[in-house]
Parts: C-alpha cells; structure tokens; sequence
C-alpha cells in the first residue's frame, strides 16, 4: 500500500469543482479540477463517498 495519496478529479462543469472544492483537505487546483491529498487510504474512501 503506497504511504500517500493525491487523488485529481475533473469536472465538466466549472460549478461542480468550486462547490466540491468545500471539503475539508480538498483544494481546487483549477477552474474544473480539484485535488485531495492525504496518508489515510480511509480519509481517501470518506473523501469519495462524499465528493462522487
């Protein structure tokens, strides 16, 4: 198991990236995409189920 993960996720919608942006540890690197990083496989799994 790797000891980080950065997880990027892209959005057609500009609107979706800045109002999934609002997670805790998530930032929003660009106008559709946001990035998560974090050491916990389980943070990565909660960041998931709410963000998808």
């Amino acid at each position: 198991m790797p000891t980080s993960f950065i997880v990027e996720i892209e959005y057609k919608e500009h609107a979706y990236a800045k109002r999934k942006s609002f997670y805790p540890g998530v930032v929003q690197v660009g106008s559709h995409v946001i990035r998560f990083e974090t050491d916990d496989y389980f943070e990565v799994l909660r960041m998931m189920a709410f963000i998808l």
